[in-house]
């Protein structure tokens, strides 16, 4: 709002200024030294014809042409005396052609510089009995120098209600001949207030020119009230257009009561916008009242390049996929899908599209790009190995309650810290089955001597009567005296042969493991009998 009001500030201080250039000075006396050209076209891109409208192109853009105007009767007398003829047509055919250049300095303001030249000017002659009567109309002569100034306060391209002030000076460096040029500095300023969408314009413009007062034959032509309506309506989006405007004007001091001050023009033509930047405008029409200026015909061409295409903002929404929702809103335009998602698909409804979903077809969380994670743990059910368990990713999202290292999927004790070895469970305490006395074998052999059977047959009772004893580890251990590789194949032997004797006694093999140690592990000194008697034995351990 405060950007508006310094831009109102900003055109009401220009306008005032350009203004008090416009100083009326004294009324002349009858002569050709006034311009009544009525069709002045608007120097701006997207304006209506000669009615100003808030369109603006961005800034920098710029454009140059040509406006070519037929105009006949422009300027009519009509007498009611007896004498005289009942009218004259003071300029009867007049041929103009204004060249012009505009920019857009800001997004707000544009300007526009135009030169006109009246290449035909022709006049019927006065009446001789009109006094001071002047010479007839004929000839080329030269315009005054226009300069257009339009800022948009707010609004405008095509978004709803817009206001607006332009602002023309025209210099007089005419050839002061034909009714083509004005004395003075003339000042013409136009409030503007329009509503566009869709490429629709209508613009109402009123607005005040000051000028020096001129008499024609007794009638003045001073200061005027100026108003308009255009209309702007899209028939090929972005390429052609219909036009319509209504412009008059009338005495600002004594608005509305002489006919020859009352002005009112009605013209109807199309614009052509091409995709090279050249845009070309016809339009015809005249005037329903007598005023000066008003033409019996107007018709008029003008062709403009425009280095950057105006953007009309005319084109129809499109819904490509029908999803309700127009392309150039849709994120995904040729695939249908809800609002909540921009328009893109989304099968699963988790609201995520499906471009960005790892599974489309299965609700899931962002944090897992849409994929379903029924536990929680982040890590997605395809590749949980216990889905319904938060688990680590370390272990496939399994979890491990007791932080062995060992998963619960593959822990046998998953809520007691255990060993790889035993699945999960903790290494189970070596455990000895003591007998009342040795195993004794012949000498250097694996026989078992006689006198050793009524034990082991003992212990094959302890065996069997002990389910519960899963596995049995026999273990065979040696002295020292010979080799180390004969000794560990003497004890393998007896080990076997003990457990041999124990699986005829009916113990099952599966619950008994021969293992011979050889001299490694002694429980005496390898160094006297006493101590290799004791090395040499047979010892049951329990292992499960």
């Amino acid at each position: 709002m405060k950007w508006c009001c310094t831009r109102l500030m900003v055109v009401v201080l220009a306008a005032t200024c350009t203004g008090l250039l416009a100083f009326p000075g004294e009324s002349a006396a009858d002569d050709t030294n006034v311009n009544v050209n009525s069709f002045r076209p608007s120097l701006h891109p997207g304006d209506i014809l000669g009615i100003r409208s808030n369109t603006m192109p961005k800034q920098w853009d710029w454009g140059a042409g040509a406006w070519l105007t037929y105009q006949y009767k422009p300027l009519k007398l009509t007498f009611n005396n007896t004498q005289l003829p009942s009218s004259v047509a003071l300029l009867k055919h007049q041929f103009i052609m204004d060249v012009y250049g505009h920019v857009a300095f800001l997004d707000w303001l544009h300007v526009g510089l135009a030169l006109p030249m009246v290449f035909v000017s022709k006049g019927e002659a006065a009446p001789t009995l009109v006094p001071n009567a002047f010479n007839q109309v004929s000839g080329v002569t030269l315009g005054d120098l226009r300069l257009s100034l339009k800022f948009r306060i707010i609004g405008g391209n095509g978004d709803g209600w817009g206001f607006g002030i332009s602002e023309d000076l025209t210099f007089p460096n005419s050839t002061k001949d034909n009714f083509s040029g004005d004395t003075n500095v003339t000042s013409t300023t136009r409030l503007i207030g329009d509503y566009s969408q869709d490429g629709w314009n209508m613009a109402l413009n009123v607005g005040f020119r000051f000028r020096k007062p001129h008499t024609v034959f007794g009638n003045n032509i001073s200061h005027q009230l100026l108003y308009g309506l255009g209309i702007s309506a899209p028939t090929i989006c972005g390429t052609l257009e219909v036009l319509g405007t209504l412009e008059g004007h009338t005495s600002l001091t004594d608005p509305f009561q002489d006919s020859h001050g009352n002005l009112l023009n009605l013209m109807a033509g199309l614009r052509w916008y091409t995709d090279v930047g050249v845009n070309v405008t016809a339009t015809g029409g005249g005037g329903v009242l007598n005023g000066f200026g008003s033409p019996a015909f107007i018709g008029a061409v003008n062709v403009e390049y425009a280095h950057k295409k105006l953007e009309k903002g005319c084109e129809v929404p499109v819904d490509s996929d029908g999803d309700g929702i127009i392309d150039e809103e849709d994120a995904c335009p040729a695939d249908p899908g809800p609002p909540e998602t921009g328009g893109c698909p989304d099968r699963d409804g988790d609201g995520i599209i499906d471009a960005d979903d790892q599974c489309p077809d299965d609700p899931g969380p962002p944090e897992t790009q849409g994929c379903p994670d029924t536990d929680g743990d982040g890590i997605v059910d395809s590749k949980d190995a216990c889905p319904k368990t938060p688990g680590v990713a370390k272990y496939s999202g399994c979890p491990d309650t007791d932080g062995d290292g060992i998963p619960d999927i593959d822990d046998k004790c998953p809520e007691e810290p255990g060993v790889v070895e035993y699945q999960g469970c903790p290494e189970p305490v070596v455990v000895k089955i003591v007998i009342s006395e040795k195993v004794f074998f012949d000498y250097d052999s694996n026989s078992i001597k006689k006198k050793s059977y009524s034990i082991l047959r003992e212990l094959s009772t302890f065996i069997k009567d002990n389910p519960q004893l899963k596995k049995i580890f026999i273990e065979g251990h040696t002295d020292s005296k010979g080799s180390v590789e004969y000794n560990n194949k003497l004890s393998l032997r007896r080990a076997k042969a003990v457990k041999g004797f124990l699986v005829k006694r009916g113990v099952k093999s599966r619950r008994l493991k021969a293992k011979g140690f050889g001299p490694s592990d002694p429980i005496a000194d390898n160094g006297t009998d006493e101590g290799r008697a004791q090395n040499r034995r047979v010892e049951f351990i329990i292992q499960d």
